[in-house]
């Protein structure tokens, strides 16, 4: 037998030809990413004589080799070829029926029946998530509560037309893929790639105005203006149904208490609050008092849900345990991958969390990851990008309550959205021009933390003062045990309540 020890995937292709190489997963199917491997199947019946073969023609190339107990057993040997990684995996089995050669031909009729967006979805996946090719596959097909390699043999012998009737993917499928209407009984929460199946309470409070204007308050507040995080409160609450849906799915009054914890919320969400002696915990309620009727016909008291979504009531959203709960953990996780602080798929984290009595409960790794998270979360609230625009909001809504021609209301600033406050600082004289410098020139407004020694020092007649009353500093329970407490100051955090200057230059 010639002997190949050139670094070429033809020369080895050659020396495996009596096993019947068959190039088998991403790359046949044009799903390969950047690092991505070639995997090589092989029928052999000696799997002993074949691991010979190819230390005789590419040992200098091998990266490693292993046995994976399989049925039967296979034979795993890892190249590094021209710098390009292959995986040699070989079994006794002719290759048509082993399974990565089954799952390719799965997958490329999926590709076929779906298209492109199940591709993009797909190669996002990869890509961003760090996800294998067939859990990317059931992923996106929202086959998330099994083990996704059986997931898509499942799918095996259905024909084209079966495939599109079946509707396996609900990325795929535009009405339950992420749509916010209440037209679909199953949706795909994006972030948490939780399939939620909606009960007819949760569909219906979606059409209601208090829940679809949630849509249009962004979770990150003011710093929507200076930021990247852009998401809405909607995106949030539907973040925390499906966590809820995760943890207690038959809690029917818990699930409706995330869908509305946070409906009153003020526009730009805490901007306003302490400026104005508003609570959304108190406008909340209200507002959940004027949706009774709406939950009654579906056997939910209002008060109930109101106790949970305050907090006041047991419930897998919370209870008298310290530490982190959900609706603090999506938040979290949402805000910082909008940050990129996340290294952790957010479905991934998911999967390692337990519930001790509301409280989040995981091991110590994930733990820590969760307290970096936390901290990057606390540097964001007291950045200058944060701190800058309340500060303006805060003199723009003082100013707007205060106009008398315009005789805006405490009640109806409360009751807007994001794009009504615009709406109305730009069209009032009082607010437009300084509505208009914060919209195209936020960075003319620098921060500064109001010291002991001279509190005064830097006061202009345009500087503004600012008081930070809270850090957001709770933690996981760890194997059911306490975390250490965050230390402000050894992260470069202040001690709250702070106050802070923001000052307008000069341009």
């Amino acid at each position: 037998m010639t002997v190949h020890p050139r670094e070429s995937l033809a020369g080895l292709l050659e020396v495996l030809a009596p096993y019947g190489p068959t190039v088998v997963g991403s790359t046949p199917l044009g799903l390969q990413i950047p690092g991505s491997d070639i995997d090589i199947a092989c029928e052999a019946a000696d799997l002993d004589e074949l691991d010979r073969v190819l230390v005789a023609a590419f040992q200098p190339f091998i990266v490693q080799s292993w046995r994976r107990p399989t049925i039967p057993a296979a034979s795993v040997t890892t190249l590094r070829l021209a710098g390009t990684l292959v995986e040699v995996f070989a079994q006794p089995l002719p290759v048509l029926e082993q399974m990565a050669f089954r799952h390719m031909i799965i997958e490329g009729q999926l590709l076929r029946v779906f298209g492109g967006p199940l591709r993009a979805e797909v190669l996002r996946l990869k890509r961003d998530d760090g996800l294998g090719t067939e859990p990317a596959f059931a992923q996106a097909l929202g086959l998330v509560t099994e083990d996704p390699y059986q997931a898509l043999l499942r799918l095996e012998g259905l024909s084209d037309a079966d495939l599109r009737e079946a509707r396996p993917m609900s990325a795929v499928n535009p009405v339950s893929s992420v749509s916010t209407l209440g037209d679909s009984e199953v949706v795909v929460e994006p972030l948490w790639r939780v399939e939620l199946h909606l009960s007819d309470l949760e569909r219906e409070l979606l059409t209601t105005w208090w829940v679809r204007r949630l849509g249009f308050v962004s979770h990150a507040g003011a710093a929507s203006v200076t930021t990247v995080q852009s998401y809405s409160r909607l995106e949030h609450s539907l973040g925390l149904l499906a966590l809820v849906a995760s943890f207690a799915p038959e809690d029917r009054e818990a699930r409706a208490a995330a869908l509305l914890h946070d409906i009153g919320h003020l526009p730009f969400s805490h901007t306003f609050e302490h400026s104005t002696g508003l609570d959304h915990h108190t406008i909340g309620a209200g507002r959940i008092r004027e949706l009774a009727p709406l939950l009654a016909r579906h056997d939910i008291d209002a008060e109930a849900v109101i106790d949970i979504a305050d907090g006041r009531a047991p419930s897998v959203l919370g209870s008298t345990t310290p530490g982190m709960r959900l609706d603090h953990f999506e938040s979290f996780v949402r805000s910082g991958r909008a940050h990129g602080r996340t290294n952790v798929a957010p479905h991934v984290t998911l999967g390692r969390l337990r519930l001790h009595d509301g409280a989040i409960d995981t091991d110590a790794a994930t733990a820590e990851y969760l307290r970096d998270l936390v901290v990057g979360e606390a540097r964001s609230q007291v950045a200058p990008t944060n701190l800058a625009p309340i500060a303006v909001m805060q003199q723009l809504a003082a100013a707007l309550l205060q106009d008398p021609m315009r005789a805006t209301s405490t009640a109806q600033l409360a009751a807007m959205t994001d794009d009504d406050f615009w709406a109305a600082v730009l069209s009032c004289p009082a607010t437009h021009d300084l509505a208009l410098r914060l919209r195209t020139r936020p960075d003319l407004w620098s921060v500064a933390p109001v010291t002991d020694a001279d509190p005064f020092a830097l006061t202009t007649p345009s500087t503004l003062r600012l008081e930070v009353r809270r850090l957001y500093l709770d933690l996981p329970l760890v194997d059911g045990e306490s975390s250490p407490p965050i230390d402000p100051a050894a992260h470069g955090l202040p001690h709250v309540p702070a106050e802070f200057l923001v000052l307008l230059d000069a341009g």
